[in-house]
């Protein structure tokens, strides 16, 4: 006769959890969040999978000698398994192991009719196998810690610059998210569709509309504008026009040099970039986009 001690002291199915990786899909869970969610049941599954085969054996043959694998299962033996099968299955069920808890079922069906020894052992193979093709369909990517503080900022600029910017806030997030996630080329392009809205911005200063422009020719006006700030009487008329002037000429310079030396590759396919690169214009753009915002907004 099967034993039931293997159960005693434990304290029996607890409401089932949500498993973290579907309370939010595409966020970070830490390998201590997996533990805490699925340790304690692959523990017993593991003990009642390991232990089932040998109670059944023993249930069979109590002299200790081989059973054949011929041998018939008799009813009392039958129901005692699909105790511990249950058992397996609402484990199982709380670890959201589909395959294995439809196997389980199947298992549990199967005991209700006659079954040799040969039978059992090979639905306990079946689902252990079963375990492990739904562990095996649940993927998860490693972030290093180094790259993970870089995963969905919340405002990764500051908030001077994202009140001075809002719609930018987007692109933000994407350019450290792609970082983190090992994607430096995408990182860049989504700094670049952050400069484009500054560049915007310092058009709607000199009565540009840059919306529609490529940067070539947007660049050229602003250089000619901020050049002649000097001979505009607008301009003139301000006590600190040549501070604003020096502040405008190096806006505009970093976006120039950004052009030739960054924009161009990403928009046009010409290059890729590696995470050292995109580290770089993280920090740079978010230095850029902090100073700006000083004097300029969408």
């Amino acid at each position: 006769m099967l034993t039931d001690s293997i159960f005693e002291g434990f304290d029996h199915h607890p409401a089932k959890n949500i498993p973290p990786w579907r309370e939010g899909c595409f966020r970070l869970i830490s390998w201590w969040e997996m533990e805490k969610f699925s340790a304690r049941n692959f523990y017993l599954i593991g003990n009642l999978l390991g232990i089932l085969p040998a109670q059944i054996e023993k249930a069979l043959n109590p002299d200790c000698t081989q059973p054949s694998s011929d041998e018939k299962v008799s009813l009392e033996t039958r129901n005692h398994v699909t105790v511990w099968v249950i058992e397996i299955q609402k484990h199982c069920e709380e670890i959201d192991l589909e395959h294995a808890v439809s196997h389980a079922k199947r298992f549990i069906w199967r005991l209700e009719r006659d079954m040799t020894l040969g039978d059992i052992r090979h639905q306990i193979t079946e689902l252990k196998d079963r375990i492990y093709d739904s562990m095996a369909n649940v993927l998860f990517m490693h972030v290093p810690k180094s790259e993970a503080e870089f995963y969905e900022p919340v405002d990764a600029f500051g908030p001077d610059v994202s009140s001075a910017f809002p719609s930018i806030w987007y692109d933000v997030r994407e350019s450290h998210t792609c970082y983190a996630l090992d994607r430096p080329t995408a990182s860049v392009f989504h700094l670049m569709r952050v400069l484009e809205v500054a560049l915007v911005a310092l058009g709607k200063v000199f009565g540009f509309s840059f919306s529609h422009t490529n940067w070539g020719p947007a660049i050229d006006q602003l250089e000619s504008k901020i050049r002649g700030m000097g001979s505009d009487p607008a301009w003139k008329s301000m006590p600190d026009w040549k501070d604003q002037q020096e502040f405008y000429s190096q806006a505009v310079s970093f976006l120039g040099v950004t052009k030739d030396a960054w924009r161009n590759y990403t928009a046009h396919a010409r290059g890729t970039f590696d995470p050292k690169n995109a580290k770089v214009m993280l920090v740079n753009v978010k230095l850029f986009m902090e100073r700006i915002s000083q004097r300029v907004s969408e």
